[in-house]
């Protein structure tokens, strides 16, 4: 089956999924909240480990039924120790762009952002950690930058990394999430290919998503801080304006240093320029899908397809002798592999589908605040 028409059906079978167990908890708990009149029988925590556990289980199911190597097919790989320190600035440089964003958004929205950790207050930091960071930073990355945009990439990398962003985005089912989700899914894609490990990208989720948790922590311990009076809106824009202005330059340079590190700021380069795309053809090729022998296709060192013999020519292209065979060095037929392209569009039914029950889902979650306001 096509790759990328596989992805898309299962981003479609995630949602169908991920708000199904939504709804039978509530249902669920509803019908406890008659039987025993207890209010909350799920806690936020619960509700978040099921809402993880609901998208990485049907992703790990999609992956053992298509008969796939997990590992290599998300592309887990050691992270290297110099790269740890490069990826932890890298991520804490895109915070105000982020944040920026999030501010923005709150003209025209409300901000759901807060509500996640309505109630978890007072929990030990490692809990909240574990259930707000390492969660879904392991769960969330498995599913966007392994599974869908491993298949996406396929096609094109670039194309690849936004649709990845736009899923990512959409997932979270509010219209204030989906416009920073969105930048930081297409970023940690990015971060996936400087580093060739899906690791990176994980442990930018979970610093990303510990350094509020951290904060949460941190105004709990010191209430002097959370009692300092918060900036107007208007302020709070400008002033993330000029750190992103600042820092989303240096976290680009980082992104650089990060695939340079790793042999790979070619490749890197190339999925931004058809240019360097031509200069380093075998690069960026053998990059998209270094693992998946089904769609290597053998060609002769000229390009013929197969290592059929070549017509030996002289130098204004005129037939010249007889036909030889290409071989290497111990007389082998020569054939060097490429990597096909994958020829399906990336949004296809199935994607629209998806994209169209999340963003319905959007606009109840938004018209419904607005009528409780």
């Amino acid at each position: 089956m096509n790759r990328i028409k596989s992805a898309n059906r299962f981003f479609l079978i995630a949602v169908i999924i991920f708000l199904g167990v939504g709804t039978i908890a509530s249902i669920f708990q509803g019908i406890l909240y008659g039987i025993t009149g207890n209010e909350v029988f799920f806690s936020v925590e619960l509700s978040l480990v099921i809402s993880q556990a609901s998208i990485i289980i049907p992703a790990v199911v999609y992956l053992k039924y298509k008969g796939e190597n997990i590992k290599e097919t998300i592309g887990f790989h050691p992270l290297k120790i110099s790269n740890v320190f490069l990826t932890f600035l890298f991520t804490i440089c895109i915070m105000p762009l982020t944040t920026l964003l999030n501010l923005i958004s709150t003209i025209f929205v409300n901000n759901f952002i807060g509500e996640t950790t309505t109630g978890m207050e007072g929990n030990p930091l490692m809990v909240n950690l574990l259930v707000l960071a390492v969660l879904p930073g392991i769960c969330e990355e498995f599913v966007f930058r392994g599974v869908l945009f491993q298949a996406y990439k396929k096609k094109n990398v670039l194309g690849g990394a936004l649709l990845c962003g736009v899923a990512f985005g959409l997932f979270h089912m509010n219209i204030n999430q989906f416009i920073y989700a969105f930048v930081l899914g297409f970023t940690f894609a990015l971060l996936k290919e400087a580093t060739g490990t899906i690791v990176a990208p994980m442990f930018a989720h979970f610093i990303f998503n510990g350094n509020s948790v951290f904060l949460m922590w941190l105004f709990e311990k010191i209430p002097q801080v959370s009692e300092t009076v918060e900036p107007s809106l208007g302020v709070s824009i400008m002033t993330y304006l000029i750190l992103a202005l600042i820092f989303t330059p240096i976290a680009i340079f980082l992104l650089i240093l990060l695939s340079k590190s790793n042999h790979r700021w070619n490749y890197l380069k190339s999925i931004f320029s058809k240019h360097a795309r031509e200069l380093y053809r075998d690069e960026y090729l053998f990059f998209m899908d270094p693992y998946n022998d089904e769609i290597m296709e053998p060609v002769g060192m000229y390009g013929n397809q197969n290592g059929d013999p070549m017509e030996p020519v002289d130098m204004y292209g005129n037939p010249n002798g007889d036909p030889v065979e290409l071989v290497d060095m111990y007389g082998h037929p020569y054939h060097v592999p490429r990597p096909r392209v994958e020829q399906t569009k990336l949004i296809t039914p199935s994607f629209v589908v998806g994209a169209t029950i999340c963003i319905i889902m959007m606009l109840l979650t938004e018209i419904g605040a607005r009528m409780l306001m």
